[in-house]
């Protein structure tokens, strides 16, 4: 960014409220010019009014901006249409007015989006960014934003609405919210990068994608979004693991269930430098009836603040999770101020109180993924927590969900949670000092890996009250068995060369227990012969007497199979000719056997005779053929079909025509020589060559 650039947009957005009271120069959008698409630009006094007569828009603008009393109004075909406004000049867009569409509005500017205090926009869908789309993918409908270079901060400090089941897109380096942000049973979306994919469908967003970091890429929500029924994301991904990725919220992010419909929450950094700070309120619960809804705070370190409100309660339903996903995770009264993830205990037992919570820890952003209980956990309500650590879960202070003798809490502990076992090296679960469950109702369900399978750690001792279950973790050893390939049969069935075993432990997994695999079964990812590619396998579980003990890690990964063509049959016919000179025959196909079920393909070829000429032609063979697709599902890639298939058949003598060349004689005189042309050879012949007899004339 330049550094006139960087003042210009200093000034909109950290000193945009004291803008307001001052008059602006041309607030109003100028210099419009359609680049892509049809559609006209009137302004009448105050109000700018652009109409569009395609389904997708471009106007380049030399500024866009809205002044206080002023209005932009867009007439779109539908809801469906999108009209994109590329900012040219060297300003910011400070949207202080009013901007209403019936359809979607996009708005990028390099330079910066400020939507002031006094802002109310009201559309179907909106992009507000600072990154770049050329017309030619806005026109083929590739919404991939890019950073070209400069982009600047999206800011709101207004009010923004959305149509329901529409979107607010705030996508820049850097996104504030300070403002209201509402898209009821739609979308809300902070995306902090320098690549952002969107994909749109109907007035709607389906997803997105963050395909390139930013350097210092920040979103934070300080006052209200509001998506019931929907699904708010805020998301920032840095560039390298030199830069920084930070999502803030200290406000309110509500997406509560409405209509049945639960809302989803998610807060997501980088998994490798970045941090998630959770304060305010994130409420993705079921007041209205109906089953609590999601919530995420994912990143390398997530931060949560020890007056944060994060429920998904439901009172007439299913109480919802909130997946917290972050690297190591300590729970204690203190914060160790050291920007590690961390929660006090008493914010979890809040939360626990609103939902049910799970912590799973992974690697990606350092160390070794485990999640450490410091100081004592308590609550009473009927939820669920669940620690799920990339390596080892260390429970030293009490997990208390038995608070008064009332608590109906239960609670989930299991390492090695992406399976690198066995051996209690690679994750297990461990009770230190005071470090203990106590439940009423609830139950503790803990999965580990045991030093030894022979004498597995029952935790009888560590846990009081309600019902304990114990699991040592065992694994499918994946290279004992491979998947087979098949010739195509209609179905997606699998088949594996000898049964899978289990993965040996540090003294054999069957060190005194008994204790198998029961069978499972396999499947091709498609059933054609040229989509399918992988086998996977489901419904792999446990046997034995003392199958309780364990839990099966997972099912075996998917393996790399093929599905080859079926082979049919088939006859042909092939009628008699005239000579004409070639062995080419004029065969028709019919397949006799090797279709799978009531499919159909057909078939064409070619054919030739065994001999050109009449006397000793009396046999056709097909020597190729082409299968097409036929009914009832019959793909012709599934099938292959052999040659060779034979014919009785004959040539018969092709006519020639002989013309006489007029003659005289003088009277009495001698016949004159009789001439003439022979007409009718083929493939180049002559007489001298197409026979050995004698040329016979009739009269």
């Amino acid at each position: 960014m330049s550094w006139r650039r960087s003042i210009a947009l200093f000034t909109l957005l950290h000193y945009g409220t004291a803008l307001l009271s001052v008059p602006l120069a041309q607030a109003a959008p100028i210099g419009g010019q359609v680049s892509a698409g049809s559609g006209t630009i009137a302004q009448t006094g105050s109000t700018t009014t652009i109409t569009q007569d395609t389904q997708n828009l471009a106007i380049n603008w030399q500024n866009f901006s809205i002044g206080s009393s002023e209005a932009v109004l867009f007439s779109q075909p539908n809801s469906s249409s999108i009209a994109l406004n590329r900012v040219l000049g060297q300003d910011p867009s400070s949207i202080l007015g009013t901007l209403n569409a019936n359809g979607q509005v996009f708005i990028l500017n390099p330079n910066g989006v400020l939507f002031g205090a006094g802002a109310q926009v009201s559309v179907g869908g909106l992009v507000a960014s600072t990154l770049s789309l050329g017309d030619s993918d806005f026109m083929a409908g590739n919404y991939a934003f890019s950073n070209g270079g400069a982009a600047g901060s999206v800011v709101n400090q207004g009010t923004l609405n959305a149509a329901q089941g529409g979107y607010i897109a705030l996508l820049a380096p850097e996104v504030r919210n300070e403002g209201i942000i509402t898209a009821t049973l739609g979308t809300a979306l902070l995306g902090a990068g320098d690549k952002v994919t969107i994909n749109l469908d109907n007035g709607s967003l389906l997803s997105y994608t963050t395909d390139q970091g930013s350097l210092n890429a920040l979103v934070e929500n300080k006052q209200l979004i509001q998506a019931d029924g929907g699904q708010v994301y805020m998301s920032a991904k840095a560039a390298d693991t030199l830069s920084t990725a930070v999502v803030n919220n200290t406000g309110i992010i509500e997406a509560r269930t409405i209509q049945n419909v639960g809302g989803v929450i998610k807060l997501m950094g980088d998994m490798q430098v970045g941090t998630v700070n959770v304060g305010g309120t994130l409420d993705a619960s079921a007041p209205g009836g109906g089953n609590g809804g999601f919530i995420e705070t994912s990143a390398a370190h997530v931060r949560v603040a020890n007056d944060a409100k994060v429920s998904t309660l439901a009172t007439q339903g299913i109480s919802g999770n909130w997946l917290i996903d972050p690297t190591d995770y300590t729970i204690a009264a203190v914060d160790p101020l050291n920007g590690s993830s961390y929660m006090s205990n008493t914010a979890l037992a809040t939360s626990l109180g609103l939902g049910n919570v799970t912590i799973q820890t992974l690697t990606s952003g350092g160390g070794f993924g485990d999640i450490i209980v410091n100081d004592p956990i308590s609550w009473t309500a009927n939820t669920t927590l669940t620690l799920s650590a990339f390596r080892n879960v260390d429970v030293n202070q009490l997990i208390d969900a038995n608070v008064g003798a009332t608590g109906a809490g239960s609670v989930v502990l299991r390492a090695d949670n992406t399976g690198n076992g066995p051996g209690s090296i690679f994750g297990t679960v461990n009770f230190n000092g005071a470090g203990a469950v106590a439940l009423n109702t609830g139950t503790a369900d803990i999965y580990y890996n045991p030093v030894s399978y022979a004498t597995p750690n029952i935790y009888t001792g560590n846990v009081t009250g309600g019902t304990l279950n114990s699991y040592m973790l065992v694994f499918v050893d994946n290279t004992s068995a491979i998947a087979q390939n098949k010739i195509y049969d209609g179905n997606t069935i699998a088949t594996i060369d000898t049964p899978f075993t289990f993965l040996t432990g540090p003294d054999g997994v069957t060190a005194g227990q008994q204790v198998s695999l029961s069978a499972g079964t396999a499947a091709f990812n498609s059933k054609d012969v040229t989509t399918a590619t992988t086998v996977s396998f489901s419904g792999y579980g446990l046997t034995g007497l003392d199958a309780g003990l364990f839990s099966l890690f997972g099912q075996p990964i998917s393996q790399t199979a093929s599905i080859t063509p079926a082979a049919l049959t088939a006859t042909i016919t092939a009628p008699n000719k005239v000579y004409d000179g070639t062995l080419t025959a004029a065969p028709t196909f019919t397949i006799t056997g090797g279709l799978i079920g009531t499919e159909t393909v057909t078939a064409t070829g070619t054919a030739t005779f065994n001999s050109k000429d009449v006397l000793t032609a009396n046999l056709v063979t097909a020597n190729s053929n082409l299968l097409a697709d036929g009914l009832n599902g019959g793909l012709a890639s599934n099938y292959s079909l052999v040659t060779g298939q034979t014919v009785a058949t004959s040539i018969t003598p092709s006519t020639l025509t002989y013309v006489a060349n007029a003659g005289t004689r003088l009277y009495g005189g001698v016949d004159p020589a009789l001439t003439g042309t022979v007409t009718g050879y083929v493939n180049g012949e002559t007489l001298a060559t197409a026979t050995t007899g004698t040329l016979a004339f009739t009269t």
